[in-house]
C-alpha cells in the first residue's frame, strides 16, 4: 500500500527485572492488542534488548501483523538491559523511511544497567546520543514503565520523552498496561475507536449482537478486551474475508469488506470478567472533484477579467469499487469535513455523499487541499490531499460593454422623449414617470431567529422581527435586527450582514463580512448579494468561528 504514511517501533526491555515486573507478560499481549488496533496505514516493528538486541523485525504491513504477533510471544525475559542498543537498532529501521509520522514506544522498567559500572555508564551515553538522533529525525519516543520498582520517572530512559515530544505512562501494576496502550491508541495516535457494548461474564458462555456504524467499511476490527483471560469466542458474521486471533486478555475478529452490518459473537470467559468490545474501523476512500464556473460582469469597470467564482464538487466513492458511493447514511448529513486550503480553514458540508466549496478566481492558480475526518466515526485512509487547477477568468471586454451601454441608454432618451411629445401631459406627470421607474420597495414579512450557539454557552430562545415596522427601502443590518431584540450576546460580523427589502415581497440579503453565510447549502460570498424568498433560510456561522444562528424569512400574507 503505497499511501502508507505512518511506522511504529515497539522497543521492549527483555531484562530479566522485566520478568519479576511482568510476571504475567501482559506487556507483549497489550502490545499486540495495540498492533491490531491500527488502522491499516501504519507499518510497524517490534525491537527487543537484554544484554544485546535478541529480537527485531522489520517494518511490516497491515496483512503481515500476525506473524509478527506470534513471533514477538515468543521473546524470553533475561539478562541486563541495554536500551541504547535497542534504541540504536529501532532509529536504523527508521532511518531511511520517507514517513510523516515516526514513533517509537519503549516498554520497560525504567532500569539502563550492565554487568559492571563502565558498560553501564558507555549504554547510558549511546541512550542519550541516540536520543538526540531520534529528534533530528523527528521521531517520537513515548514511554511505557511497567513495575513497581519505579521509583524516578526523571531516569534517563523517561527524559527522553521531553526531548522528542512524547509521552510518559506508568502503572504500578502490569494488569493495568492494557488501558495504558488503550490511552496511546485514542489520545496519542488519535485512533477512532467506537465502544459496542460491555459483557460482564457469568462463568458461561455469553452473546452479543453488534451493528457497523456505516455501509462500505474496507475493514473492522473488533477487539475484545477482558479483565482476566477469555477462554474462546465465536463470531457470526458475513465478510469478503476475515481472520481471528486471541492472546492472554483479549481476542480479536478482523473483517475485511463485510457484506453486512450486522454480526453476533458469543465468548466464554472466567467468572466476574469485564469484556468491553471495542470497534476500529476504517474506510478506503478515494474523492473525485468536478469544477464549475460562473462568470459575471466585474464591478470595477476597469476590470481586466470577468468576475469569476468557482464550485467545486466533492465526491467521495469507495477506493477499491467506485461503484459505492461513502458517507451517503443520514449520520454523515451536513457532517462538517474540516479542510485546509493551502493553510487556510475551509469547512465542506456534506450532503448524500458530496460536498461543495466555492471561492472566487482571480487568476490561473494552483490549490492544494488537505482533508481532515477527525470527527467521523472510522477511521479514513488513502485520501486526504487533493491539488486542483483552477482556470483563469476570461478577458473582459470592456469597449464592448460600455458601447452597448450607451447604445441602450440613447434608446431609452428617445423613447422617453417620444412618450413627452405624444402624452403632451404636465412636467408634474412626468416627474410621477420618473418616480415610478424608481419605485421603492416595502418590507412585508417577520425574521425568526433561532441562536443555536454562542461564545459564552447561553441558552436563547427563538426570537421573532417584524420588519414591516421598519420604513421603506432602509438598509437594515442583522446586528441593528439582534439590538432591538434585546439579544445582549456579541456576534462578531453581524453588523456587515444587511438586509434590503424588494420586489414580489422578496428580500435581498448582502454579505459584507467574514461570517460563513449559507443558503441552502450555497455560500454566499463577501461583498455579494442574494434574494431571499418566503421561508427559505439563512445558515450563520459567525467570525469568532463559534457563534451560530439560523435566520427564516417568513411572508405576512
Amino acid at each position: 500500500m503505497n499511501s502508507i504514511l505512518k511506522r511504529i517501533i515497539f522497543l521492549l526491555d527483555a531484562s530479566a527485572s522485566m520478568k519479576e515486573n511482568n510476571p504475567n507478560r501482559l506487556a507483549i499481549d497489550s502490545i499486540s492488542q495495540l498492533i491490531y488496533s491500527l488502522p491499516s496505514d501504519y507499518m510497524v516493528s517490534i525491537v527487543s534488548y537484554n544484554n544485546d538486541i535478541n529480537f527485531k523485525s522489520n517494518l511490516v504491513y497491515c496483512n503481515e501483523r500476525i506473524a509478527l504477533v506470534k513471533k514477538a510471544e515468543e521473546i524470553q525475559y533475561f539478562g541486563y538491559s541495554s536500551p541504547g542498543k535497542g534504541l540504536k537498532q529501532a532509529l536504523d529501521i527508521l532511518e531511511t523511511s520517507q514517513s510523516v509520522e515516526k514513533n517509537i514506544i519503549i516498554v520497560s522498567d525504567g532500569k539502563i544497567l550492565l554487568q559492571n559500572d563502565k558498560q553501564t555508564e558507555a549504554e547510558i551515553t549511546l541512550f542519550k546520543e541516540q536520543v538526540v538522533k531520534a529528534k533530528k529525525l523527528n521521531t517520537t519516543i513515548n514511554v511505557v514503565g511497567i513495575g513497581t520498582s519505579i521509583d524516578d520517572i526523571s531516569s534517563d530512559i523517561f527524559n527522553a520523552t521531553k526531548e522528542t515530544s512524547g509521552s510518559i505512562y506508568h502503572k504500578p501494576k502490569t494488569s493495568n498496561v492494557q488501558n495504558i496502550f488503550d490511552d496511546i491508541l485514542t489520545n496519542q495516535f488519535k485512533i477512532e475507536k467506537s465502544v459496542l457494548g460491555v459483557i460482564e461474564s457469568d462463568g458461561k458462555p455469553q452473546s452479543i449482537s453488534v451493528n457497523l456504524p456505516i455501509e462500505n467499511i474496507s475493514k473492522a476490527r473488533i477487539l475484545l478486551r477482558s479483565s482476566k483471560p477469555i477462554n474462546s469466542f465465536i463470531a457470526d458474521f458475513s465478510a469478503e474475508n476475515s481472520f481471528q486471533d486471541s492472546g492472554k486478555q483479549y481476542a480479536l475478529i478482523e473483517l475485511e469488506h463485510p457484506t453486512k452490518r450486522n454480526l453476533n459473537i458469543t465468548v466464554d470467559a472466567e467468572k466476574g470478567s469485564k469484556i468491553k468490545v471495542d470497534l476500529i474501523a476504517e474506510c478506503e476512500v478515494q474523492v473525485k472533484t468536478n469544477i464549475t464556473y460562473i462568470d459575471t460582469n466585474p464591478l470595477n469597470k476597469n476590470a481586466k477579467v470577468y468576475d469569476r467564482t468557482a464550485n467545486i464538487k466533492f465526491h467521495f466513492e469507495n477506493a477499491v469499487n467506485p461503484n459505492k458511493k461513502m458517507f451517503t447514511e443520514d449520520y454523515f448529513d451536513k457532517a462538517v469535513i474540516n479542510a485546509k486550503n493551502n493553510g487556510k480553514d475551509v469547512s465542506l458540508f456534506l450532503q448524500n455523499g458530496e460536498a461543495i466549496w466555492t471561492t472566487n478566481v482571480s487568476n490561473e492558480q494552483f490549490i492544494n487541499i488537505s482533508l481532515d475526518y477527525s470527527n467521523f466515526p472510522v477511521n479514513i485512509i488513502n485520501s486526504d490531499k487533493i491539488e486542483l487547477k483552477l482556470e483563469a477568468p476570461p478577458i473582459y471586454e470592456g469597449s464592448d460593454t460600455i458601447l452597448y451601454t450607451v447604445c441602450i441608454g440613447v434608446l431609452f432618451i428617445s423613447i422617453f422623449i417620444l412618450m413627452l411629445l405624444i402624452s403632451r401631459k404636465k412636467r408634474k406627470q412626468t416627474i410621477n414617470f420618473e418616480i415610478k421607474e424608481e419605485s421603492k420597495y416595502s418590507y412585508t414579512g417577520k425574521l425568526n431567529v433561532y441562536i443555536t450557539h454562542t461564545k459564552n454557552d447561553l441558552d436563547i430562545s427563538p426570537l421573532t422581527f417584524n420588519l414591516f415596522h421598519i420604513s421603506n427601502n432602509r438598509q437594515i443590518s442583522l446586528e441593528e435586527v439582534l439590538n432591538r431584540l434585546d439579544v445582549e450576546e456579541i456576534f462578531e460580523g453581524a453588523d456587515k450582514i444587511y438586509f434590503n427589502p424588494d420586489s414580489n415581497r422578496k428580500l435581498i440579503v448582502t454579505n459584507n463580512s467574514d461570517c460563513t453565510v449559507m443558503k441552502n447549502r450555497e455560500i454566499i460570498l463577501k461583498e455579494k448579494s442574494i434574494e431571499l424568498f418566503a421561508d427559505s433560510k439563512l445558515d450563520i456561522s459567525f467570525e469568532d468561528e463559534v457563534s451560530e444562528m439560523v435566520v427564516q424569512y417568513k411572508d405576512l400574507k
